[in-house]
């Protein structure tokens, strides 16, 4: 699936993010929920129910709010927000996804967006850590996106059952065995499908910077 969800601007207690009203969600959506969790495997709760005029945290820093620029962008939804203002942890990494509302009922979340904090630029080692749920086929699997794409990654199955991963929808999948290690190549990091096969697993996940360290 394309990205749904782009952090345009992270900066010190600022998100400021852009998201298609479609074909994302779904055709005829009242409304969209932001919400954002700590980890991949944590719970997400919504920060802010938006429609498509977007969102401006009234509570943003005056230093925030001069940072702001103007985007074209009429075809899109932004919502810009102080993680503070949602007890969220302004230097840690953030996930992110979207649930359209139709007629006041919520549909099918999306899938995790991780954002990185400022101080962390494009020159940090990536780690992504979690368990995962088991799921019978790849059309099952969840689907994870990432910031950036990297230089290569490596995976490793920390989980009691085989992962399966795959970097699109139609695959192919790579199944590795409990304690399996992995390492793939350049073009290969952006977006990862994983799930438990035969029961939930666990996932290790090193995505080297695309600049360098």
């Amino acid at each position: 699936m394309a990205r749904e969800i782009t952090v345009y601007r992270r900066r010190t207690r600022l998100v400021d993010m852009l998201f298609n009203p479609l074909p994302y969600p779904q055709v005829g959506a009242d409304t969209y929920r932001v919400q954002a969790a700590s980890n991949f495997d944590s719970a997400y709760t919504t920060l802010v129910e938006v429609t498509r005029s977007g969102y401006v945290d009234p509570g943003l820093t005056p230093t925030a709010r001069a940072s702001l620029v103007t985007l074209n962008n009429p075809n899109q939804i932004r919502v810009t927000f102080d993680p503070v203002t949602y007890s969220l942890a302004d230097a840690s990494p953030i996930w992110f996804r979207l649930v359209p509302v139709i007629g006041g009922v919520a549909g099918t979340p999306g899938p995790g967006h991780l954002s990185m904090p400022y101080e962390a630029g494009y020159r940090q080692e990536l780690v992504v850590l979690g368990d995962v749920p088991a799921g019978a086929a790849l059309a099952n699997s969840l689907e994870l996106h990432l910031p950036y794409t990297g230089t290569g990654m490596v995976v490793k199955n920390t989980g009691a059952n085989p992962l399966a991963l795959a970097f699109s929808a139609s695959g192919p999948e790579v199944t590795l065995a409990v304690n399996e290690v992995r390492s793939f190549g350049f073009g290969t990091t952006g977006l990862v499908f994983v799930r438990g096969a035969g029961g939930a697993s666990r996932l290790e996940m090193a995505i080297h910077p695309p600049y360098g360290l």
